[in-house]
């Protein structure tokens, strides 16, 4: 979790407890580490706070099912078709 698009962790926990308090339903945590990120520690990073935001909403009776990693792994760039060319 991050402060340039979304929030802290500290501010993620405190939405939580709010969408508890006043009975919203939240479905789970969407995050993006970057663009670009070819170190897979930082999404290993990413995932295990998005994990503690699963266990503090579970706390809190909020059962959510959903984790969104975002984009930034990039992919190989071919400067060759990677399909047979059909006739």
């Amino acid at each position: 979790m991050g402060e340039k698009f979304g929030c802290s962790m500290e501010e993620a926990e405190n939405v939580l407890r709010i969408a508890a308090e006043q009975g919203h339903s939240v479905v789970g945590v969407a995050f993006h580490v970057g663009s670009h990120t070819y170190d897979g520690d930082v999404f290993k990073v990413a995932i295990g706070r998005a994990r503690k935001l699963f266990d503090v909403g579970a706390e809190l009776g909020i059962k959510m099912s959903v984790l969104d990693i975002g984009g930034g792994f990039p992919g190989g760039v071919r400067k060759t078709h990677s399909f047979m060319q059909l006739p």
